[in-house]
């Protein structure tokens, strides 16, 4: 990534920040909840000397901060909610849901077991459920379906709403020949009514006899033709599988900037039109990746963050000398004094693995606190990110 800013975590990111956090906070206890917003919530955990602040923002982050955050002075409805349940228990375990980005905070055990689900997909959720995961509140519903919502008094939906696992993806060359080769069914449904269209006007066309008597038909047919021309050429188009879309079907965890970088370590464009000789390749990639993930979740990985600099050029106005001007003179215009440029930066990415970019990289020993220092400077005014 180079000029745009990251804005969430990806499942590498959510990865990383389980493995850190898990030994980091598990054993805290539950000191009180904040509201920052109605996405951001901040739990104070505590123990002995050890005092941590965990953020977690729906759909967005989670990580803990030493940021002073300004709290809603009235809790929300659902910060009650939290403080009810989870006042006092022990964090007891902090897990990833398969390779979802949806994160499983337990807290307490037994008949006092209650956990917190954050997901940070699409527009992400905070949600409080009992040990048997029936959701007491949350931040807002769902429907799946009539029989299946993410609403209260339901039991969270976990095959639909978290159903990634590494253990299911499939990289055998059978499946990938299939991937490449298969029509798509949105494509199937068009033949279908192109077909029943063709037919139809076939049927009107012979009713009308082999002489059209409109004069404006034949210019009608011809209009049709070019539609029909366009509507098959954008349907070729639909149907060119690129290399980077079978790599995202055998590994749908990975976000479209690493599945490209996956790729162009190979030396193979993403854009490349698949076919069966990229099989191989393919393959690897998948592999490699399901193995790396498997070793990188019991890593202590370390933060980076990339970059740019932005220099800003204070000026004053002032008089160039501090006295009256003399009778008959002219008065002098006001001079403008410029100072040194000042420079401020502006993060883009963090990251829990080595960046490959053009922009500045800075590393930290804790990708924890690199996802801190990149959201602080982003929630701050900007008259104090200088």
């Amino acid at each position: 990534m180079s000029g745009k800013t990251k804005t969430r975590f990806t499942t590498l990111d959510v990865t990383a920040m389980v493995a850190e956090l898990r030994s980091k906070l598990v054993g805290l206890r539950i000191n009180n909840i904040y509201d920052l917003n109605t996405k951001t919530y901040v739990f104070k955990l505590t123990r002995s000397e050890q005092k941590e602040f965990l953020i977690l923002e729906s759909g967005v982050r989670f990580h803990t901060t030493s940021m002073n955050a300004e709290k809603n002075k009235i809790p929300s409805p659902f910060t009650m909610k939290l403080r009810k349940y989870l006042r006092e228990k022990r964090l007891e375990d902090v897990q990833q849901i398969g390779v979802e980005r949806v994160v499983d905070f337990t807290f307490g055990r037994e008949d006092s077991e209650y956990h917190i689900l954050l997901e940070l997909y699409a527009s992400g959720n905070l949600i409080l459920t009992d040990g048997h995961y029936k959701i007491l509140a949350l931040i807002r519903s769902h429907e799946f379906n009539e029989e299946i919502k993410t609403a209260v008094g339901e039991t969270y939906p976990f095959e639909q709403a978290a159903n990634l696992k590494l253990e299911s993806f499939r990289t055998d060359s059978e499946y990938i020949s299939d991937l490449i080769n298969q029509e798509p069914a949105q494509n199937k449904a068009e033949d279908q009514e192109d077909a029943k269209s063709t037919t139809t006007e076939q049927a009107n066309k012979n009713k009308k006899g082999s002489k059209e008597k409109n004069a404006g038909a034949s210019k009608k047919d011809g209009k049709k033709e070019n539609q029909k021309q366009a509507k098959d050429k954008d349907k070729n188009k639909k149907n060119i599988k690129k290399v980077k879309d079978i790599l995202f079907k055998l590994l749908p965890c990975f976000h479209q900037s690493m599945i490209d970088q996956l790729l162009k370590d190979k030396d193979l464009n993403p854009n490349t039109k698949a076919s069966e000789e990229h099989i191989a390749v393919l393959q690897e990639i998948a592999n490699e990746s399901i193995e790396f993930l498997k070793a990188f979740a019991q890593s202590k990985p370390t933060g980076y963050l990339s970059y740019k600099t932005i220099e800003t050029e204070e000026s004053s106005t002032v008089d160039k000398e501090n006295k009256p001007a003399e009778i008959n003179q002219e008065p002098q215009e006001p001079q403008e004094v410029k100072t040194a440029p000042k420079e401020w930066i502006k993060y883009l990415e963090f990251s829990p693995i080595p960046l490959k970019t053009s922009d500045k990289v800075k590393e930290l020993n804790s990708f924890d606190k690199a996802v801190d220092e990149f959201f602080t400077k982003h929630d701050l005014p900007d008259a104090q990110k200088n």
